[in-house]
């Protein structure tokens, strides 16, 4: 009851901030990416404990039949939206009794977070533990799970929390072997509880299938499970009694035929992925000023890097600054923690919802540069200037190789004689690859002796071309020639002009 108080006490103290949008759900159910406040409702809970003690029995009995059936095969075990780990930490003891007999045991989720709590919490206590990431919703062979592959699938209070009951089924059964069992412990309907919370979750609303549902919930009654069970091929399929569910929950169990049932997919074009590639030598101005807006973005991005590592437990190699957080198993509560941790060394306020409009390290980053410049202050920000010397900023202009060497931001002072002004020159800010200023301009143009007339004629649409009437046309009949073109007025003028 304690944890329920707190829980409650938690939410309500910030409902009006999550129904109004500037707070997620998320954010306060699980603080900072934890799961303390759920976790008492799935462990120590004298409720959860007897109805994962329910799924821990059938684990066990199907053990024992297996060591008298003698087949010699080792069991595999899947637990899907593991969660907290309530029902892990009641079936792990009956394992070690028949340790010699299972291969290993996987414990998944959808978000990461739970993954990084049960390797904390479970530690050298279960034999052969694999910690995965799998979204029942979609499909398991693109998540790198194999088909027919497990013998126990245990699934407690997750499988409603999909937006199709039988697809996620018929995801389930495709890693199932033959007469694997699926062991279910599931909520039976609605509490004020569970709506004044979990109803805050996206996932409590994104059923599709409402027909199946309980009124104003997502849950399935007994009956609902047997139907859609044994239409997705599962067979022996048994309810709790209606007297054991009378705190909430049911325990159903069923049997796989091993058949897996395909569905068409949409195929896309197989298109080359594409990333857009970070060039650590960006063409700006070498002024102080752009030299600190790039040291703040340096920084910055290694801070959200540094934190993505430290939340996610991943290599910092890995992370591609235009990957998107999801790629890496960000999900809205492990965003929290991340957002908490950036605001914590950033020493700035970012919204937790910040993550669904920035989705990759460069975007947030450029985000927190262009709103939180004058927070930004770091300890070492000497380095603004000294980082961003002449080679550090030139354009990389391969491709204008023939050029002059002037074009490659190289100074050069042979075309003045003074030797004062030779100085000048030669202590003045080099000039940056790239940077050309248009200080003037003027010409003449066929059909336009200046460049306004040019530009008047060009927004008129009109063209220049005309027959020509420098020569005799009938005299040149015979040639393969064009006798139109574009011709400048008193050309002869024109050259005189350029002469001088």
């Amino acid at each position: 009851m304690h944890a329920r108080v707190k829980l409650i006490e938690s939410v309500l103290g910030e409902l009006s901030k999550i129904i109004s949008g500037r707070t997620l759900a998320t954010g306060v159910i699980f603080p900072s990416a934890s799961v303390e406040l759920v976790e008492g409702l799935y462990n120590d809970n004298a409720i959860s404990d007897f109805y994962n003690g329910c799924v821990a029995q059938v684990v066990e009995g199907y053990l024992k039949a297996h060591v008298k059936s003698a087949s010699g095969k080792k069991i595999r075990i899947l637990e899907v939206g593991a969660g907290t780990g309530g029902t892990s930490s009641m079936v792990f003891p009956k394992l070690e009794p028949y340790k010699q007999h299972i291969q290993d045991y996987t414990f998944t989720d959808v978000s990461k977070a739970f993954l990084i709590n049960a390797e904390r919490k479970f530690e050298g206590t279960c034999h052969n533990i694999n910690l995965e990431i799998f979204d029942i919703e979609k499909s398991p062979s693109d998540q790198g799970f194999l088909s027919n592959d497990y013998d126990i699938v245990i699934a407690s209070n997750v499988i409603h929390a999909t937006q199709n009951i039988r697809k996620a089924l018929r995801n389930i059964k495709e890693v199932m072997n033959k007469h694997a069992v699926l062991i279910l412990n599931e909520i039976t309907g609605s509490s004020l509880f569970n709506h004044l919370c979990f109803g805050l979750l996206d996932g409590w609303w994104k059923s599709e299938d409402k027909a199946f549902r309980e009124p104003h919930c997502p849950a399935l009654s007994g009956n609902n499970w047997k139907s859609v069970l044994k239409n997705e091929g599962f067979s022996r399929v048994a309810v709790s009694s209606g007297s054991s569910q009378k705190f909430g929950q049911q325990i159903i169990l069923a049997e796989s035929n091993g058949l897996i049932v395909s569905t068409l997919k949409d195929y896309a074009p197989l298109l080359p992925s594409v990333k857009h590639t970070h060039c650590s030598k960006q063409p700006f101005q070498a002024s102080e000023t752009n030299c600190h807006h790039q040291y703040l973005e340096d920084e910055v991005e290694s801070i959200i890097v540094s934190c993505l590592v430290e939340s996610l437990k991943v290599d910092q190699r890995d992370i591609d600054s235009d990957d998107t957080f999801s790629e890496y198993g960000v999900d809205s509560i492990i965003g929290v923690g991340l957002i908490q941790k950036i605001n914590d060394k950033l020493k700035i306020e970012l919204e937790s919802t910040t993550l669904f409009d920035h989705h990759s390290v460069r975007q947030l980053k450029q985000h927190i540069v262009d709103n939180f410049q004058p927070c930004l202050v770091f300890a070492d920000e000497s380095k603004a200037t000294a980082n961003y010397d002449e080679d550090t900023v030139s354009i990389q202009v391969d491709k204008y190789s023939q050029r002059p060497s002037s074009f490659r931001g190289e100074t050069k002072n042979t075309h003045c004689d003074d030797s004062a002004t030779s100085k000048d020159i030669s202590n003045s800010t080099p000039v940056i690859a790239g940077s050309i200023a248009i200080i003037g301009m003027s010409g003449r143009f066929p059909g336009a002796n200046t460049v306004d007339e040019l530009w008047n004629l060009i927004a008129a649409g009109e063209i220049s071309v005309q027959q020509t009437s420098r020569w005799n046309a009938d005299t040149r009949a015979s040639e393969e020639s064009s006798f139109t073109g574009g011709f400048i007025r008193q050309a002869t003028e024109a050259t005189q002009h350029c002469a001088t």
